[in-house]
C-alpha cells in the first residue's frame, strides 16, 4: 500500500523513488518547482547551503575585494546566538515492540505553511518589478 503511493508521488514530482521513500517533502516540492521553471525556460540559481556559508563569503570577498577582517566580522555577527533561547519539547523514548493498536504521531511540520502565510514569503505572492522598455 505504501509503495504505490510513493511511486505515484515520485511520478508527479519527478524525483527519485528512494528519496520519496526517505520522506523528503521539501525535496519533492523543489523538484516540482524545478520542472515548472524548466518548462518555462527559467534558470534557477543554485541553492546555498548554510554549511557552505563561509565559502560563499570568501567567494564574495574575492569578487568585491573586501578585507579579511570585514568578512570575519560579518561571519561572527551571523554566528552569535539570539538573546532569546528556547528549550525543546519533551521527547519520550519509544517503547520497542509491535503495536496492535493505533498510536498517535504529532507532526509539527505543518507549522511551516503557517509561517509562509504569516510572513507572506510564498513564491506565489512574489511581485516582480515592472520592466521598462528601452525605446
Amino acid at each position: 500500500m505504501v509503495l504505490p503511493l510513493a511511486y505515484q508521488l515520485t511520478c508527479i514530482a519527478g524525483n527519485l523513488l528512494s528519496r520519496t521513500l526517505m520522506g523528503g517533502r521539501s525535496e519533492r516540492n523543489d523538484h516540482l518547482l524545478l520542472h515548472a521553471f524548466t518548462e518555462r525556460d527559467y534558470i534557477v540559481p543554485e541553492r546555498t547551503i548554510m554549511s557552505n556559508h563561509r565559502t560563499v563569503l570568501k567567494h564574495t570577498q574575492d569578487i568585491h575585494n573586501e578585507s579579511d577582517e570585514e568578512i570575519e566580522d560579518d561571519t561572527k555577527k551571523a554566528a552569535k546566538p539570539s538573546a532569546t533561547s528556547y528549550t525543546g519539547g519533551l521527547v519520550l523514548a519509544p517503547k520497542k515492540g509491535f503495536y496492535d493498536h493505533f498510536i498517535l504521531l504529532l507532526d509539527f511540520n505543518s507549522l511551516y505553511p503557517s509561517i509562509i502565510q504569516e510572513f507572506n514569503v510564498c513564491f506565489t505572492t512574489y511581485m516582480k518589478k515592472p520592466v521598462q522598455s528601452r525605446s
